[in-house]
């Protein structure tokens, strides 16, 4: 019973994490219902939202998201890690309408009448910029300070220092490693 209640609380937390604006100002009290739902935040991000996650009412799905320090998220992030996890590094930043699946199906392997359903988990390094509407499948690393074009799927892993686009995503080019800036933070606004 206690476990449903944490799960009920955490679900609420969450939804009204999503309801709050996606003003920088607002963006630490909608961290604060977000980190009530297990959601794993650092420091000094801002996240615009709200965020989309699948099975939010099943073990742990909330508290298998990783958001590091200073990473920015836009509007409308998928996030689908049943049974497996989302590992978002430092310094991110995440576009719009982004999708992290962790979840796929087995090609030639059926339970029934539905193929077998499997999770790998994504882990995004720091310094990583994922523009709008990629879609991040299952199992990919996205390595340090690595650009995703928008609109781009990508199947493989990223390594440090590239800018991958297309569907699928390929090699463009190496960029060079990113600078380091050091910012302050009061009610979400950086300088």
């Amino acid at each position: 019973m206690l476990k449903l209640i944490h799960l009920i609380f955490a679900h609420l937390s969450f939804y009204i994490g999503n309801a709050i604006p996606g003003f920088a100002f607002l963006s630490n009290l909608k961290i604060k219902f977000y980190r009530l739902s297990g959601i794993k935040i650092g420091d000094n991000a801002l996240i615009v939202g709200p965020i989309k996650i699948d099975y939010t009412l099943t073990d742990n799905v909330l508290a298998s998201i990783n958001i590091g320090t200073g990473t920015y998220i836009g509007r409308d992030l998928r996030v689908s890690s049943f049974k497996s996890t989302v590992t978002i590094g430092n310094n991110c930043q995440i576009a719009s309408d982004v999708s992290l699946e962790t979840n796929t199906h087995k090609l030639n392997e059926w339970s029934g009448p539905l193929r077998i359903r499997y999770q790998k988990p994504i882990v995004i390094r720091d310094g990583v910029w994922i523009g709008a509407r990629a879609l991040i499948l299952p199992g990919v690393t996205i390595g340090e300070n690595a650009v995703v074009a928008g609109g781009s799927v990508v199947t493989n892993d990223v390594p440090a220092n590239t800018l991958f686009g297309g569907s699928p995503a390929r090699f463009i080019r190496h960029l060079q490693p990113a600078m380091t800036y050091s910012f302050t933070c009061l009610a979400g606004i950086c300088v």
